[in-house]
């Protein structure tokens, strides 16, 4: 099942995306918040926006491959969603502000949005006409 191995891939970058926070926590002695600090705001950040977008498009993942999608389309959503997350990564943990990579990450992800529900939508157009 290829969303299955999509899935996979990003419960372990979740983990990391977790023990980043974790660590900056832990050094700056922040528990709940960010504690007025840059860097663990950002890392927060980082990891929320991914726990906020990738459940969503994987869910689509499991339905388009679940509804007979092509194998080719699981792939391009799977890469384009993972290339976005670490644009996204890289973009808030290198930049103040909107950088490329940040925007990048997120036309990425959006994009995996749009493409996947579009996709649902159209393998689920039969059973909608009710043919």
């Amino acid at each position: 099942m290829i969303s299955g191995v999509y899935a996979a891939v990003f419960a372990l970058m979740q983990v990391f995306l977790t023990l980043r926070v974790v660590k900056v926590r832990r050094s700056q002695k922040v528990s709940l918040g960010d504690g007025g600090q840059e860097e663990l705001l950002r890392k927060m950040r980082t990891h929320g926006n991914f726990v906020e977008t990738v459940p969503m498009a994987l869910i689509l993942m499991l339905i388009a491959e679940l509804s007979g999608s092509p194998l080719w389309c699981l792939h391009v959503l799977g890469l384009l969603l993972l290339a976005g997350r670490i644009c996204h990564v890289i973009g808030i943990s290198s930049s103040t502000g909107y950088g490329k990579y940040r925007t990048y990450g997120m036309v990425m992800t959006l994009g995996v949005l749009i493409l996947g529900a579009t996709l649902c939508l159209w393998l689920a157009w039969p059973t909608i006409l009710g043919a």
